[in-house]
């Protein structure tokens, strides 16, 4: 299967997203994702094994390929860019996917143990809205800001064993993270 008619799909029946929930410690959550509906079973797994990733799930009389972790969404980014034609880059899909990588490089930083600061988090709520699916959204927009002014951050603060204070987000002040807490 070649990567024009992958793009062609994606394209045509796929959807780049971004969902904004609240966590149990009334922080703000950002999820990007991505899937694309057919009809046709063997065209989804074919599509699957190419990029290498996702789950395909079956809707009634329609499958679908779904893709949620991070990593996964950083592979779909990769074979985009990689792949990536003059067409895409006209069709409205190109647009979602230039926020959705966005958002991806927002979330990154996170990884690298330093919690993304509160404007960043604003600019990742802002982006999710300007994707797709809004008329899914319950929450409004400063819903979701007032989260993040309310929010406190706090880190570890442990010291890791090369003499870095670790700086991985926990839920309350004085908690130790899941590597410190032994």
């Amino acid at each position: 299967m070649s990567s024009e008619f992958i793009l062609g799909f994606v394209a045509g029946e796929g959807s780049f997203y971004v969902s904004v929930s609240e966590r149990a410690n009334s922080r703000v959550k950002i999820t990007p994702a991505f899937s694309i509906k057919v009809y046709e079973m063997d065209v989804l797994q074919s599509i699957k094994e190419e990029l290498g990733v996702g789950k395909i799930d079956k809707y009634e009389d329609e499958y679908s390929l779904n893709v949620q972790s991070r990593p996964e969404c950083e592979r779909v980014r990769k074979f985009v860019n990689e792949n990536c034609t003059r067409w895409f880059k006209s069709t409205h899909k190109y647009e979602q996917f230039k926020k959705w990588c966005s958002v991806l490089d927002i979330l990154s930083n996170w990884e690298r143990n330093n919690p993304p600061k509160d404007e960043k988090m604003k600019e990742a709520v802002d982006l999710a809205y300007s994707i797709a699916r809004t008329n899914t959204r319950e929450e409004t927009k400063d819903y979701w800001y007032s989260l993040i002014d309310e929010s406190e951050r706090y880190t570890c603060g442990e010291e890791r064993t090369n003499g870095d204070i670790c700086n991985r987000p926990v839920t309350s002040k004085n908690e130790a993270c899941v590597w410190h807490n032994n």
